[in-house]
């Protein structure tokens, strides 16, 4: 077989072989794939290891388009490749970002029913996850050695905090992590790790999903999500989402409850620029434990799995509210100019008593008693 060079070429966020050099090695079947302006799309490509033929995928994304390719490997679990991320100031290709990148995809999100921020991170590679409280709602993640100290929103960077820790994802659309040092597209980040969340966006076609949820220790939960076009032409979209959780535990005292609501308005001011409003309210009440102490030897107390040290008074109380709003415009040649005015204001209230002594031979022990509250806004 004579070897031929093989020459590429660029289109949006892929690279790939000549159609006309790879002809001469082997007959390619092609697929062809175009996204209109401002619509998503999704495939995947199944991989059993034996039949797998070569392939080529031309993909052209118009402006403000979106496109999942999933690589689906038989009897194991899948991969995706993510077509572009927002993390940062624009939207990048994977190629161009010289970090390792991870994309949690909405559909992943659904498949394997990851409701939390803490859950989903749990899965990505390179990130681990601290666990502050038995409800679950008091949380850090690191990677690298270093923890997170801020968060974006749709590419937007805000202040770390458990509130935004434990945002719930229904509102989002995906989850964007870079791992290693993001100055180079926002201007200023961590050398450990960012994680992006990228929210859902109106779309113009009608789509109404609801959940209904039940597990154990008395967990339930409850969505709705509605979306559509409010004229006929589609030019002004809505969308609103609607979250109910209540979930006890296996710990004697400890529970948690979340209520949320998000609704998003845009109008297309022109074909390549457009206009979004929206807000978002989440409160989370819930009562945090923090564990039992050990003997001073390090060996455990032979309690019941289900003990607590829980006081009456040990909350953990939080109130996000969040109000954005956002101008974009699609330049002819791809690039993309983005206006974004954002408020985001958050509460914490962290009380309550905790042992923090080893517990004595005659079975005593220290206990701390703490009162935290904060306020933060972005």
């Amino acid at each position: 077989m004579t070897s031929v060079a093989l020459p590429t070429r660029r289109q949006e966020a892929f690279r790939y072989a000549d159609l006309a050099a790879l002809e001469a090695l082997w007959p390619l079947p092609v697929q062809e794939i175009r996204v209109a302006a401002g619509e998503t799309g999704a495939s995947a490509v199944v991989l059993d290891g034996a039949n797998d033929a070569a392939q080529d995928i031309a993909i052209t994304l118009e402006d403000g388009a979106e496109y999942d390719l999933r690589l689906l490997n038989a009897g194991s679990a899948y991969g995706r490749i993510a077509v572009r991320v927002t993390l940062g100031k624009g939207a990048e290709s994977l190629r161009e970002i010289p970090q390792s990148v991870s994309v949690v995809t909405r559909q992943r999100l659904d498949d394997q029913n990851l409701s939390s921020l803490p859950d989903a991170l749990k899965y990505v590679t390179g990130v681990n996850v601290q666990r502050f409280d038995g409800a679950g709602y008091f949380n850090a993640f690191n990677a690298r050695g270093y923890s997170a100290e801020t968060v974006q929103l749709d590419g937007i960077n805000v202040q770390y905090n458990a509130n935004m820790a434990d945002t719930d994802l229904a509102i989002y659309d995906r989850i964007e992590i870079q791992r290693g040092a993001a100055g180079l597209f926002q201007g200023a980040g961590e050398p450990g790790l960012l994680v992006n969340l990228a929210r859902k966006r109106a779309l113009a076609e009608t789509q109404v999903k609801g959940l209904l949820g039940a597990g154990s220790w008395d967990s339930y939960r409850a969505e709705a999500d509605v979306t559509g076009a409010l004229d006929a032409s589609g030019r002004v979209r809505g969308r609103a989402v609607l979250v109910w959780d209540d979930r006890d535990s296996y710990l004697d005292g400890v529970f948690g409850k979340k209520k949320l609501g998000y609704g998003t308005l845009e109008y297309d001011l022109r074909p390549d620029t457009t206009l979004s409003v929206g807000a978002y309210w989440q409160k989370i009440d819930s009562v945090i434990a923090q564990g039992l102490p050990t003997y001073e030897d390090r060996s455990l107390l032979d309690v019941p799995r289900s003990t607590a040290y829980i006081a009456d008074w040990n909350v953990l109380d939080m109130d996000t509210a969040d109000y954005f709003g956002e101008i974009e415009h699609r330049l002819d040649g791809g690039g993309l100019v983005k206006l974004t005015v954002r408020q985001l204001d958050r509460s914490r209230l962290y009380a309550g008593t905790r042992p923090t002594s080893a517990v004595a031979a005659d079975g005593s022990f220290t206990l701390q008693n703490v009162y935290y509250y904060t306020e933060l806004d972005d």
